[in-house]
């Protein structure tokens, strides 16, 4: 790692290569966005840069819109988000545009290699994001997500991305595959219960789409009444109970929290019974405020760089929060960790000070 004042020569030296003002301009836009993360990292990296030519390049595929890098229209991230990719993936971003203006390769190789890089480290591409929000407009029947209407209001108006990636991993998981059967009843069940954002219409929908599976003698109807009444019933509970926790504790609303705790109730390593509410929500409390020991704390920025998720590890549980900038946070999940299964190692790269 160089130290500030190389940097700053290195900056200044890099201005110097650039062809015209419009290419110092974007490598200046670039470089503002990047002061508040870690900018010694960011102009490292471009000082890495195998040549001249592939700074200059820059100016043909990395914009910055509303604080977040553009690259080509392929992908678009934070600078945080940026940083985390490990060193190799940002040099192969590089190198695949680089070959794409020179011709070496056509838009089609390139777009399936940014798939594969945003693969490797958790991303979601504009490929993606776009596919992704057609298929989830077409199983709500409206031309776009949008215009969809849940208890009489349209809850998704303004949606962003990460929250339509969030409804079409409810879609694909807990209603099996984009099932209409499944995807008709949680909608019906989001409308009784009144969901006002897309949170609450995920929670609502996963919990729904679960208990529907699990309990196949019921007459419809009737199993619509028992799932209704047993899921307020629940969430009552949490409401009783959410009253002695500290704000920072506790989940982004009660359908998630409700959703969550009958998802999660079973804890091998902790006792052989379920779980009671209470115990639940004071084990996701004194993990996630390190009141236990821990195993580890893996800090990473999401995609748009709007939170900083925080994953908790001990031997009994996993638990997840999602932090603003403002110290805001809540969690997210809470769950019994899982039988070891051998991974590809992921890519992606833990900051643990990002809003430093």
């Amino acid at each position: 790692m160089v130290e500030t004042s190389e940097a700053d020569t290195i900056r200044k030296n890099i201005l110097l290569e650039l062809e015209n003002e419009d290419e110092r301009k974007i490598f200046d836009a670039l470089f503002k966005h990047c002061q508040q993360v870690d900018e010694i990292t960011f102009v490292e990296e471009l000082y890495k840069l195998t040549s001249i030519d592939e700074r200059r390049n820059l100016r043909h595929y990395m914009k910055v819109e509303e604080g977040q890098f553009n690259i080509d229209n392929k992908l678009k991230l934070h600078p945080k988000a940026y940083l985390q990719m490990h060193e190799k993936q940002r040099r192969k971003l590089v190198e695949l545009f680089t070959r794409r203006l020179n011709g070496e390769i056509d838009e089609p190789t390139l777009s399936d290699e940014v798939q594969t890089i945003c693969t490797h480290n958790h991303l979601i591409s504009e490929r993606q994001r776009i596919k992704q929000r057609q298929e989830v407009s077409q199983a709500l029947k409206v031309e776009d997500i949008e215009k969809a209407v849940i208890g009489g209001r349209k809850i998704f108006e303004n949606i962003k991305p990460y929250e339509v990636q969030r409804v079409h991993n409810v879609f694909t998981q807990s209603c099996k595959k984009y099932n209409n059967d499944l995807i008709n009843f949680g909608r019906a069940f989001a409308d009784r219960m009144k969901c006002e954002n897309s949170t609450e219409f995920c929670a609502a929908t996963e919990y729904a789409a679960r208990r529907l599976k699990e309990d196949v003698r019921t007459h419809e109807k009737e199993k619509f009444k028992l799932i209704c009444d047993g899921f307020i019933d629940l969430k009552n509970r949490c409401q009783e109970y959410q009253t002695t926790v500290k704000h920072n504790r506790w989940f982004a609303n009660l359908m998630v929290a409700a959703n969550h705790y009958d998802k999660h109730t079973k804890f091998p390593e902790i006792q052989d019974s379920d779980m009671t509410l209470r115990q639940y929500f004071n084990l996701a409390d004194t993990l996630t405020s390190e009141r236990m020991a821990v195993t580890s704390i893996v800090r990473t920025s999401t995609q748009d760089g709007s939170s900083l998720q925080c994953k908790f590890t001990c031997p009994s549980a996993i638990a997840y929060t999602f932090s603003k900038p403002d110290g805001r946070s809540v969690i997210a999940t809470l769950y019994p960790p899982k039988k070891k299964v051998h991974k590809t190692k992921s890519h992606y790269v833990s900051f643990r000070n990002l809003y430093i």
